[in-house]
């Protein structure tokens, strides 16, 4: 999500963009309040290693997670907004986290688009991409769940054990029925494509470069959901304190 520090940081003053191993930090002046938003990447390790450093570096009394997930509910379109009561781990056994109530309480009465919509719903943060809709399916019958992503739980359990508040917010970037090619697989931190690896992938798997149109599209719903939270958001939240803001 390193396209979205470039619109909030033109609307920063004192912002620093700094990188460390594995993502990028943004911190400064927003709307004259502190904030340090995190691209954290994807998976376990990512999130653990920014967590870790955001609660190191910074005093944080909040931590707003927005990413991406995929649904395991056809209710649930493309560019909707997941708020997530609950956050559940496939490998973690039967610790269960929660999203803060009063910050979910605030983000529900958030106003979107007329085309947005936001839902509150259960989360499940697995350690691999369910790049097809069977294995989506099987997820499904195993977890009575309605999204899936990859980094909540890890963020959740740092938050937790260092008394800091959590809210987890998803958008849906891809459907029950969506297929995921394998080039996700090899996308680096901020979900680029190294160009080498993208280059050898392709040459193995042409028929994977129709997905592209889908796969950008979707995506830019969801980062327009996002973003469109946060500006809604941030004003709610200010009146409660400081935020930090974790993305993916």
């Amino acid at each position: 999500m390193r396209e979205e520090l470039k619109g909030i940081e033109r609307d920063m003053l004192e912002a620093t963009l700094s990188p460390y191993a594995g993502g990028s930090i943004l911190h400064g002046l927003f709307r004259g309040t502190p904030l340090v938003w995190v691209v954290s990447g994807i998976g376990m390790k990512n999130a653990e290693r920014a967590t870790a450093k955001i609660l190191k570096d910074f005093q944080v009394e909040s931590l707003l997670v927005l990413g991406f997930a995929g649904s395991l509910s056809p209710q649930l379109g493309i560019g909707d907004l997941v708020i997530c009561r609950t956050i559940h781990c496939e490998d973690a056994g039967s610790r269960i986290y929660h999203s803060d109530l009063g910050m979910v309480e605030m983000a529900l009465k958030v106003e979107m688009g007329q085309h947005r919509r936001i839902w509150l719903k259960d989360c499940l943060t697995v350690n691999r991409v369910l790049s097809t809709p069977d294995q989506k399916q099987e997820i499904s019958k195993n977890w009575n769940m309605d999204i899936v992503e990859m980094e909540n739980y890890w963020i959740a359990q740092q938050a937790s054990q260092n008394g800091v508040r959590v809210l987890a917010v998803r958008a849906i970037s891809d459907g029950t029925q969506d297929w995921l090619p394998e080039f996700i697989k090899i996308l680096d931190a901020e979900g680029k494509m190294p160009v080498k690896r993208g280059l050898q992938h392709f040459s193995t798997h042409p028929h994977e470069i129709t997905y592209l149109p889908r796969l950008y599209q979707n995506a830019r719903m969801a980062r327009k959901s996002l973003v469109e939270f946060f500006r809604a958001f941030y004003p709610v939240i200010l009146k409660e304190g400081g935020l930090a803001n974790h993305a993916h």
